[in-house]
């Protein structure tokens, strides 16, 4: 890391500003499991939107803070402006340094919002923060250990005071059991929402760490599809697989590139025929708009079945 981020003031990568890996800079999330769950946890909705982090910079040649968001791999996003000037209103006379949040749009489709965050010409007020977490420099790097019950806290405090219209908590409870998580999830997909995220509430912010601290409990489809090809991988994935090919209704086809480990795809990029011509469970959060699988993951082969869903 470098030895003050005021020498970096003139970047606009966050990594850069921070002296952070790109695959470090944001605290990873586990797929929700019973024997990882504590108890008493915070559970609250997971909003379809996209992954944003807000950080103020005390270190500039005006002498004025000022509040930038980035994106999950440390890329300014310019359309916010909106909310860069909300953030830097609510961190004065806080100590806080990061904000944590979703960028959404209400009724919008995912692909729609992640469009307006990236676009770099025009505005998109429309775009509402729902704040997930806030810290401060010492919290966010690990230097000081602050529950996530007491951050959760001061944020219900801060954000009391301003009532932004493009701003909102997300919505949810402590549970005390797996019963009441199971019923909070069940409403939110009885309603078409994505899932939730479970948190422990003693749970310090660890970046770049995947713990169980932080876990997200999501509505999945699975179907069971014949891989057709494999499509070679680039960067470390080359001379190995980089997806799997797989026929999907109306004989579409649909590239799966997650769940493979790494002698798999090294392993089938050698010997396609141990690949091709296989049932592959792929698991999915849900159908697009167009009747694709959004986010398909690679469970395993069915080598129980000899016919494939399509």
């Amino acid at each position: 890391m470098c030895n003050s981020i005021s020498e970096n003031k003139i970047k606009t990568d966050l990594c850069e500003i921070l002296g952070i890996k790109q695959e470090d800079l944001v605290q990873l999330v586990l797929p929700f499991t019973v024997a990882k769950a504590t108890y008493p946890c915070a559970v609250q909705e997971k909003y379809d939107g996209c992954f944003c982090i807000a950080y103020r910079d005390m270190n500039t040649d005006d002498g004025f803070s000022h509040t930038k968001i980035y994106s999950r791999t440390g890329k300014h996003y310019l359309s916010m402006q909106h909310l860069e000037k909300c953030f830097n209103e609510m961190f004065n006379g806080t100590n806080k340094d990061f904000v944590i949040f979703e960028a959404y749009i209400p009724n919008t489709i995912q692909s729609e919002i992640s469009g307006a965050c990236r676009d770099t010409v025009n505005q998109h007020p429309e775009i509402i923060a729902v704040i997930h977490d806030w810290l401060t420099m010492g919290e966010y790097l690990g230097k000081v250990q602050t529950p996530y019950n007491t951050r959760l806290g001061e944020l219900i405090v801060a954000y009391s005071n301003f009532h932004y219209p493009c701003m909102m908590l997300p919505k949810g409870r402590v549970c005390y059991n797996l019963q009441q998580i199971k019923d909070f999830v069940q409403e939110i997909f009885d309603r078409g929402g994505e899932g939730v995220v479970v948190k422990k509430l003693a749970g310090y912010y660890k970046h770049g760490k995947r713990v169980a601290d932080l876990m997200k409990y999501k509505q999945t489809i699975s179907y069971d599809l014949e891989v057709v090809d494999l499509q070679e991988g680039t960067g470390r994935y080359k001379n190995a697989v980089g997806s799997l090919i797989c026929r999907f209704s109306g004989n579409r086809l649909i590239s799966v590139g997650t769940g493979l480990t790494a002698q798999q795809r090294k392993l089938w990029w050698l010997n396609k025929n141990l690949a091709i011509g296989q049932i592959a469970e792929v698991q999915a959060m849900r159908l697009t708009a167009s009747g694709l699988l959004r986010e398909p993951r690679f469970k395993g082969f069915r080598t129980d079945k000899a016919v494939a869903d399509y």
